[in-house]
């Protein structure tokens, strides 16, 4: 059975091409959840609120239910407010390929956050504002893969639906159906300060938080749980740096970490209090570990950055992004 499912699951990644063109614009018909306010059938603009969502074919001559019309399915998503969904035309609008480009696994939206596409095979995530994978996508077999979800552009027809305009499935333009679509770096970075933005005035957040990490790691995903703010980094040109930033309210000053934890954890760096955890291999003769992760507060804020770097590394980039790049001496034991 297991041999018969990866015989199919290949022959679908090898074999299958794009899908077919309408040589028009070609109207939604959207297929709603069950929990959805949102109706089932062709959808105008203002029938969609900001966050709502739903599933349709291109073409429309495509069976939904049907689960061999994989290369044919795709999500529909109204933005949030914060990220321009209020607007009254086609920008407040995504429309992303559902089949994920690495694992071929039908990707959801809506499960746990409202501002990521997931697979749930694989647990890659895509941010909704432009398609971008939250990391670069292993490459199945010999095909390419690239770092974002095909999409399909959008217009308003006289009678005020909304339409499909007739993609070109190459890798630089709606992208291919399977593979994905080439995003820039450039092109991530300008949606990443409309996310980051976006995310602070709606979580009225009154603290700088880093677009760029001083080692160029390049903010991707931000998000929201149980009043933590969460943030990835990555770096975009190579893929290997990944850093994490959470950012909690707390009320309280640098004086609380004295308090709060163990004296060994404690560390003074240009005289600011901080708490380090070693995490990774610990190198007999430095005692370093090969990652860290520091706490420190700012603006009442407990934040977090966790890396895989030299704790002098994350220290510095500490100082730089938060404390106006304060020159770094040494780093010392607390007390």
């Amino acid at each position: 059975m297991v041999a018969f499912a990866l015989g199919v699951y290949a022959v679908i990644i090898i074999y299958h091409t794009s899908p077919t063109v309408s040589n028009q614009n070609e109207r939604i018909y959207l297929h709603t959840p069950p929990y959805s306010d949102v109706r089932e059938g062709y959808v105008k603009l203002s029938d969609m609120k900001p966050g709502d969502f739903g599933y349709f074919m291109y073409p429309s001559s495509y069976n939904y239910s049907d689960k061999w019309n994989a290369y044919q399915k795709f999500i529909l998503i109204r933005l949030p407010s914060w990220l321009g969904g209020d607007k009254n035309d086609t920008s407040s609008f995504r429309a992303y390929s559902q089949l994920d480009i690495a694992s071929h696994c039908i990707l959801v939206y809506g499960r746990f956050n409202t501002q990521n596409i997931e697979d749930v095979c694989w647990f890659e995530k895509y941010r909704i504002i432009d398609g971008a994978a939250s990391t670069q996508p292993l490459k199945v077999l010999v095909k390419p893969i690239y770092n974002a979800l095909p999409q399909l552009d959008l217009a308003i027809d006289n009678d005020g639906y909304l339409s499909v305009k007739p993609p070109t499935w190459t890798a630089n333009m709606n992208g291919v159906i399977g593979d994905g679509r080439i995003l820039s770096a450039d092109d991530i970075r300008k949606s990443s300060e409309i996310l980051l933005q976006g995310y602070k005035e709606a979580y009225g957040i009154n603290l700088n938080i880093p677009l760029k990490l001083q080692t160029r790691e390049f903010l991707l995903l931000i998000s929201n749980s149980g009043g933590t703010t969460k943030v990835q980094y990555q770096n975009l040109e190579t893929w290997n740096g990944t850093a994490k930033l959470s950012l909690e309210f707390c009320n309280c000053s640098s004086s609380s970490l004295e308090t709060r934890y163990n004296e060994d954890h404690l560390i003074q760096v240009d005289g600011i209090p901080m708490v380090s955890y070693g995490a990774g291999q610990q190198d007999t003769k430095t005692g370093e570990y090969q990652g860290y992760q520091v706490s420190f507060i700012k603006n009442g804020y407990k934040i977090t950055l966790t890396e895989s770097k030299l704790l002098h590394v994350i220290t510095s980039e500490i100082l730089n992004d938060f404390f106006n790049g304060t020159n770094q001496s040494t780093i010392q034991k607390s007390g």
